[in-house]
């Protein structure tokens, strides 16, 4: 198979970190740069020139993949930590490969990576739940946020082996629903009761 070479600084960078997002989401950061610069089209030289050294080139992809899974949420009309919730499990393809290489970077690594700043889409859903947070909360905006994450995080990874496990066809279930579902329950842990 033939891959078209990109033409210029932007083209370059796009298909480099789009190419190391899928590599390093299927087989983990170790996944060699000759490897993601011949998946982008682009010999190693051009790699490290428009991107640099491989721990520059792993906090692009987590950048990248972390602006993209944030936009699909955005582009969603998620008015209520709910909703907004359940946007984000949604989250398709960018979301899944977001998730596996912090996973593989986590086991890589004994438990520690640097994700940098905390992010928009993190911060705008800390303020939802700060906003809605009530005298019957029994959890910090916070760690409701942590706890959603790691929620999502979770079904990214877990779901296709733990669905068949209980006797669920992924491909049966209406998932918004399931999903909106249990959104609404973590989100309850901070909005409290509703009256």
């Amino acid at each position: 198979m033939s891959v078209t070479s990109p033409w210029g600084r932007d083209e370059v960078r796009a298909a480099i970190i789009d190419s190391a997002s899928r590599l390093m989401a299927e087989r983990g950061p170790s996944v060699s740069t000759r490897e993601i610069a011949a998946a982008a089209g682009v010999n190693r030289g051009l790699l490290h020139r428009h991107v640099g050294s491989k721990e520059t080139l792993i906090a692009e992809v987590l950048a990248s993949g972390a602006e993209r899974f944030a936009q699909s949420v955005d582009s969603s009309s998620a008015g209520s930590v709910g909703e907004l919730v359940a946007a984000m499990f949604t989250g398709g393809e960018d979301a899944e490969q977001l998730t596996r290489l912090i996973a593989w970077l986590l086991l890589d690594d004994g438990g520690t990576v640097a994700l940098g700043d905390t992010p928009p889409l993190v911060r705008r859903i800390q303020e939802l739940m700060s906003e809605h947070a009530g005298a019957a909360a029994d959890t910090t905006p916070e760690m409701a946020t942590a706890m959603l994450l790691a929620m999502l995080m979770g079904w990214q990874l877990f779901a296709p082996a733990l669905l068949p496990m209980v006797g669920i066809d992924r491909d049966s279930l209406t998932a918004q629903r399931e999903l909106e579902s249990i959104a609404e329950l973590l989100a309850s842990r901070v909005t409290g009761p509703t009256p």
